[in-house]
């Protein structure tokens, strides 16, 4: 199947998923980079490289890049036992950065070449799938880890937080949740 939108629109699409990923190690203080909030994941600094590797490796084919390799699969544990690698098992967080820069370079030339943009739409869904998960693993953190971000989401805008700290009071009642049967759902 051949899908195919305007470079310009997978471009941006493209851009505002990595927007997305990046501004959300950037809620994150250097040390909570190395930290496995949850015990069955990898360490969250495997995620910063895993985005890029799977593009590079879905959209530009396979690569003999050790970081490629390290961050398509990760630090996988022995003998089906919780992951036991150490912070120092991976790379500096600056390596990584420029690996992604790098990479990145290498897909957005490979997406000026496409004829069928499907593994890009696969790149993006795998990148936004992550974010959620990293998202419930940064609840797992401490919370002087984690500092506001400059923006919450790249695809709603900017968020008004003039009343972030403001009481409301809600009357006692019932509450209704969701739609009314037979209206549809719109999304945007």
């Amino acid at each position: 199947m051949v899908v195919h939108l305007p470079r310009e629109t997978m471009r941006a699409r493209l851009s505002a998923a990595r927007a997305e990923t990046d501004g959300l190690f950037d809620m994150l203080v250097p040390p909570a980079m190395y930290e496995r909030p949850i015990s069955e994941r990898h360490r969250i600094v495997f995620y910063l490289g895993h985005f890029e590797a799977f593009d590079r490796n879905m959209i530009c084919g396979p690569s003999v890049s050790e970081l490629d390799g390290l961050f398509a699969r990760g630090i996988d544990p022995v003998d089906g036992k919780l992951p036991d690698d150490a912070p120092a098992d991976w790379p500096a967080v600056e390596t990584i950065r420029r690996y992604n820069r790098q990479t990145r370079l290498l897909v957005d030339q490979a997406l000026d070449r496409a004829t069928d943009t499907l593994m890009f739409h696969v790149a993006i869904e795998h990148r936004l799938m992550h974010a959620e998960t990293l998202a419930y693993m940064f609840h797992w953190l401490p919370f002087e880890w984690k500092h506001r971000p400059h923006r919450f989401s790249v695809s709603h805008g900017p968020v008004d937080r003039s009343n972030a700290q403001r009481m409301v009071a809600i009357p006692a009642g019932h509450a209704t949740l969701g739609l009314k049967r037979g209206n549809p759902f719109v999304f945007g």
